[in-house]
């Protein structure tokens, strides 16, 4: 695997009093096949981890893992600041 690189930093809440901002990082193979996403915020955590049959772009792959992970734990973010090196469109799109 590489370095964590940059995806995208949003903001989230519960209710008016529990809320704060959250940073997302990436980091995948050499193949493009193997994905994880990194979660800081608190707690700081590797959120989800992606194995894809083939080469994934990193809009397709980040959009799905973060997708699973609004599923499974019920995590997503209310705003997302695009400041992300990728087409966020491509990314909206996904799958």
């Amino acid at each position: 695997m590489r370095t964590w690189h940059f995806l995208l930093t949003g903001e989230w809440s519960q209710s008016p009093h529990h809320q704060g901002k959250v940073e997302f990082h990436y980091r995948n193979t050499n193949n493009l096949r193997d994905w994880a996403i990194l979660s800081i915020g608190f707690p700081k955590r590797i959120a989800v981890v992606a194995t894809f049959d083939q080469p994934t772009e990193i809009e397709e792959a980040c959009s799905i893992m973060l997708k699973v992970l609004k599923i499974r734990r019920r995590e997503f973010l209310d705003c997302i600041d695009e400041t992300g090196d990728f087409d966020y469109e491509r990314f909206e799109e996904a799958v």
